[in-house]
């Protein structure tokens, strides 16, 4: 029914698909939802956007587990095998795929800071209050 596969915790109107969700543990999270009787998914809709169906070791709760599928990976491929394509939904775009590839990618972005916050990066930031 769904597949959300996510480095973060929160998508589209705050649907918290992976409560425990870290971008900097090199893991992506990947819930599946398999069909839901439409008179239960009212029941577990709300439960879902607040994050619900994850305990804290990440175990499916009892309320979501005929359902629900949870693991973590750092790559996953995705493939049609019956020829009708996925509508798939990133960042806001739907598009029809066949196929489907997502993997962490390590160290990926550079950033250049001028040479003054540059000499400051590796320190831990310290908030300021302003005075009055």
């Amino acid at each position: 029914m769904m597949l959300a596969v996510c480095n973060g915790q929160q998508y589209g109107g705050g649907y918290c698909a992976a409560p425990h969700a870290s971008m900097t543990d090199g893991l992506l999270d990947v819930v599946l939802l398999r069909p839901v009787p439409r008179l239960k998914l009212p029941g577990l809709l709300g439960s879902y956007k607040k994050g619900e169906h994850l305990s804290e070791g990440d175990t499916v709760t009892e309320k979501f587990a005929p359902y629900m599928t949870f693991f973590r990976t750092g790559s996953i491929d995705i493939e049609v095998l019956d020829g009708n394509p996925l509508i798939t939904t990133l960042d806001g775009e739907c598009s029809p795929q066949l196929r489907m590839h997502a993997e962490i990618a390590h160290s990926a972005a550079r950033i250049l800071l001028p040479p003054e916050l540059a000499a400051n990066a590796n320190k831990t930031p310290v908030l300021q209050a302003m005075g009055e």
